[in-house]
């Protein structure tokens, strides 16, 4: 399971299985956990979410993306880096990395904001936070993220594979 977790927030991303077989769409878990004066929110969609494996794929290589080129050393005074923002077509939540602060070496804090829509009625209301986490954390959260789409799109291609035999 792709998880960040710090003290205050713990947020899950979990591909689940192709919503039907052989179409693109990913049903997926999404949670997220806040603390706040010793009482625990916890947010989830109202509605399982469902997401196309090519978002998925995008969000793994966009966040690796934003990693790498925070840590470039690229003379800036200031080390603006451009924030990453997903926000799936189905607009079920938004996963933003902020902000990194990193080492030569890649190590460091990134600001995370993870924004999950709670109710639309009447009106979509969305319900989250933001948090730093190590950046170790996000590249776990990342891997964790590929190996499980990776894991799902093999069965699509066994399934297809198999159907074929038949």
């Amino acid at each position: 399971m792709a998880k960040l977790k710090t003290e205050q927030f713990t947020f899950h991303l979990m591909p689940l299985e192709f919503e039907i077989p052989g179409e693109e769409w990913i049903r997926s878990d999404l949670l997220l956990r806040i603390l706040v004066n010793r009482q625990t929110l916890l947010v989830q969609p109202q509605r399982t979410p469902t997401l196309a494996l090519n978002d998925y794929r995008r969000l793994i290589t966009s966040a690796r993306h934003f990693l790498d080129f925070a840590n470039e050393d690229d003379g800036d005074l200031f080390g603006d880096t451009e924030s990453f923002v997903f926000v799936p077509a189905e607009l079920d939540f938004e996963f933003s990395l902020l902000d990194a602060d990193l080492s030569p070496n890649g190590e460091g804090e990134v600001t995370v904001c993870v924004m999950i829509r709670a109710d639309d009625q009447p009106k979509p209301v969305y319900v989250g936070g933001k948090f730093s986490v190590e950046a170790s954390d996000v590249r776990q959260f990342i891997n964790a993220l590929e190996i499980e789409i990776d894991q799902i799109a093999q069965q699509k291609a066994a399934l297809a594979f198999v159907t074929a035999e038949i």
